[in-house]
């Protein structure tokens, strides 16, 4: 009897013991990690939206001087509504988590077309838009970010508040702009705004994800975008000045030169 009780008190003061040693391991544990600021958060958030998603078929209508039919880098697809989904309370910007769901109802076992994605309930793919401004399919079946959408869910998941933009303009109104853009006043996850014609209205935006260099258009910019070339109707990484004809230090062989003259500002959210 003296026994049992002389090794269940030392059974207690193992116990007791080892969950002293337990707390102080633990209290010390990530005591050095530092939560990365919240614009670095905004960067993380836009590359994830460009890795692991289904591959996606796109519309064959659209120009496509590549005849690719299907993207499979694991991007999420672009479509021209910018606030995707309905619920009971309107209209809300999609998730990854959201647009693979949806995309994976829209399809059907060995699809070979964009044209067979299914219109149900719980399904979207990504959408297109004619000549007139109306978009296919309706969209309540639409699935992927629009430009602004996808920033602004980048911004939106990075903790900053922020209001549901119709238009790249409506998005920018929301964000400070950098007067003097270099690589010590800019920082990675900026945003960049696009005004492809110089008419004053923000065609396209961005997530900066690199500023090194002196060249501004050599840093590195997330964005979607509804471009088969080097896009393919997604959101993908590309230099700042993608955005013009080879001849002018871009990439796009079909644009033309004339009336592209690619006037960018560079704005933020966080406080400088």
């Amino acid at each position: 009897m003296r026994l049992k009780l002389i090794y269940a008190k030392l059974f207690m003061i193992f116990i007791l013991l080892s969950l002293f040693i337990f707390s102080c391991a633990t209290s010390n544990v990530g005591n050095d990690a530092v939560d990365p600021p919240a614009n670095e958060k905004i960067v993380s958030i836009a590359y994830s939206l460009t890795d692991g998603c289904p591959a996606y078929f796109i519309p064959l209508e659209v120009y496509n001087p590549t005849d690719l039919v299907k993207s499979d880098r694991g991007r999420v697809a672009w479509t021209p509504t910018g606030i995707m989904g309905a619920s009971p309370t309107g209209y809300f910007l999609e998730s990854k988590d959201t647009f693979i769901r949806r995309l994976n109802n829209a399809s059907i076992p060995d699809q070979t077309s964009y044209s067979q994605y299914q219109q149900i309930q719980g399904a979207g793919f990504p959408g297109m838009v004619d000549d007139n401004g109306v978009q296919s399919p309706d969209r309540f079946y639409q699935a992927g970010f629009v430009c602004y959408a996808y920033v602004t869910r980048s911004i939106r998941d990075a903790g900053f508040t922020i209001t549901n933009p119709a238009s790249v303009d409506e998005l920018i109104n929301q964000l400070t702009k950098i007067n003097i853009i270099n690589a010590t006043t800019v920082k990675t996850g900026d945003i960049v705004a696009y005004d492809f014609d110089n008419d004053g209205v923000w065609e396209h935006c961005g997530v900066i994800n690199n500023v090194d260099g002196e060249n501004i258009e050599d840093w590195t910019v997330f964005s979607s975008i509804g471009l088969v070339e080097l896009f393919e109707y997604g959101a993908t990484e590309t230099r700042l000045g993608v955005f013009r004809t080879p001849e002018n230090g871009g990439y796009f062989t079909w644009w033309e030169e004339s009336g592209l003259t690619l006037y960018y500002e560079i704005y933020t959210k966080r406080s400088i």
